[in-house]
């Protein structure tokens, strides 16, 4: 799926493609998330995006499940430098609508530990 036309000269390939146009360049996860349960049956999807692209999803409850790495390794970011992306970006929430996920599970591994969590949402 892509916010913009269909690219010419898709090689061929096994799979089936299909182009949903969202007119403002701007996928809107909503349309995406019913044109695949509807369409083609999908009931989950994994992001593993980046932070702008989970920042959405939780802005438009479309995030369900969470699975959080928790590495021993803090890196931080001061502003100088490059920049160092955090869990959520792009995206500010108010008092009051910050999304709010409850534990479901908690398992380590050497040093790691690893969440999984559920937020109230869902999918729409």
């Amino acid at each position: 799926m892509t916010a913009g036309p269909a690219p010419g000269g898709v090689p061929p390939s096994a799979a089936t493609l299909s182009f949903v146009p969202f007119p403002d360049g701007r996928v809107d996860f909503g349309v995406l998330t019913e044109t695949l349960a509807g369409g083609y049956g999908v009931r989950s999807i994994v992001c593993e995006g980046g932070p702008r692209l989970y920042g959405t999803l939780l802005r438009d409850a479309i995030a369900l499940d969470e699975f959080v790495t928790l590495s021993p390794l803090v890196i931080g970011d001061d502003g100088d430098g490059a920049h160092r992306p955090s869990l959520v970006e792009g995206v500010r929430f108010a008092p009051g609508s910050t999304p709010r996920s409850r534990l479901l599970s908690v398992r380590s591994g050497g040093d790691h530990l690893y969440l999984r969590s559920r937020y109230g949402g869902g999918t729409r």
